[in-house]
């Protein structure tokens, strides 16, 4: 996992420690890592005063791992029923995807994960 925006053990209390412990062990094991990359973003939502990152604002704007930003905005495009299934081919292949893309992804923040993957999360 990727602690980079976790201080060290020599840079926090044994009670910072035990809140990091607490809101790592608040998310489901597969998502951590992308808990850490969300709040090493800078793009986060503390929780109270502090730095910890809210479990409940990121499990609200989590939108999963995706091969590219693009894989996620195809997607979104289908299931809001962006251009309707019965529309004409005519009409579908002059929709400009990449600006529809870049225009949508000012709404979120897009953290690579891996070599072939994007972490992406909803602006709020």
């Amino acid at each position: 996992m990727d602690h980079e925006n976790i201080p060290t053990s020599g840079e926090m209390s044994p009670a910072e420690a035990a809140e990091w412990a607490r809101v790592l062990l608040a998310v489901p094991e597969h998502q951590r890592e992308a808990l850490c990359a969300w709040t090493a973003s800078g793009s986060y939502v503390a929780e109270g005063t502090g730095d910890l990152p809210s479990v409940p604002d990121f499990e609200e704007r989590f939108c999963g791992t995706w091969g590219s930003f693009r894989d996620y905005a195809e997607t979104l495009a289908e299931e809001i029923g962006l251009i309707p299934q019965d529309a004409p081919e005519e009409l579908v292949r002059y929709f400009n995807w990449v600006a529809w893309t870049r225009d949508l992804e000012h709404d979120y923040t897009v953290v690579r994960a891996d070599a072939i993957s994007v972490y992406v999360f909803r602006d709020l």
